[in-house]
This record gives structure tokens, C-alpha cells and sequence, in this order.
């Protein structure tokens, strides 16, 4: 099978390390393989030997504390750094977020609903 991605690297999964390469398409991983050479892609990430998470969720994250920053900007700073789930908290400058109406004015704001560029767009840009 031919992957839309492979990423190769030393992949750290549940219970171990190993170097090893992992095979994407259509945004899921489909395949972990253990060694190089083993996965072929329309694609390859080479990390050699550097680690290569899953992902990691950031619980605690301010969007809007710096009104310059925004849900965009912090978006991409957490992808860049592994993070692939962020959770706003609630307060930001100049109000917290502390009333049914104005958490809509703020999903409203950010275009949910719309499409967001993929996790495989999003790498790609950030190299």
C-alpha cells in the first residue's frame, strides 16, 4: 500500500520505543512499522532520531490572553510543538468568559463550522 505520509523516526507508543515509521492516509494512521524502508508514502517526513509522539493535549492554554495572539496564531504554535488538542480557558483580556452569551460570541468569532486546513496540511505548512 502506498500511504499519503510516512513518518520515520523513533516512535514512542504505549509501552516502548523503537525506531520505526508510521503510515498515513486520509488523516489516520493505518500502519506502524519497526525499521526504515519498510512503509512507502506519497510523502516522507524523516525525523531519524528524534521522537515522534502521537500527539500531546495542552489542558490549560489562553487564546486571547494577549488580544494579538488569537486562536489561530496559538493553533499553529501547539502543532508546531506537538500539541494536537488545546483547551481555551475561559478568561480572556479585557473580559473572562463567564456567561452563556458571550462563550457564543467567541465560537461565532473563531468560524467554527467551517472546514480547518487538515493535520497533514498543517505539518506540511509548518516545514
Amino acid at each position: 500500500m502506498i500511504y499519503d505520509l510516512v513518518i520515520r523516526g523513533q516512535l514512542v507508543l504505549e509501552d516502548k520505543v523503537l525506531y520505526g515509521e508510521i503510515g498515513v492516509s486520509g488523516e489516520k494512521v493505518q500502519a506502524i512499522s519497526a525499521g526504515s524502508g519498510q512503509l512507502s508514502g506519497k510523502s516522507l517526513l524523516d525525523f531519524g532520531q528524534s521522537y515522534v509522539f502521537a500527539g500531546m493535549i495542552d489542558t490549560h492554554v489562553h487564546c486571547y490572553s494577549n488580544p494579538d495572539e488569537g486562536f489561530a496564531n496559538t493553533s499553529c504554535a501547539a502543532a508546531a510543538g506537538g500539541v494536537t488538542t488545546l483547551l481555551d480557558m475561559p478568561y480572556d483580556l479585557p473580559n473572562p468568559i463567564n456567561h452563556a452569551t458571550i462563550f457564543h460570541e467567541k465560537v461565532t468569532r473563531l468560524g467554527f463550522g467551517r472546514r480547518l486546513p487538515s493535520i497533514t496540511e498543517r505539518i506540511i505548512f509548518m516545514l
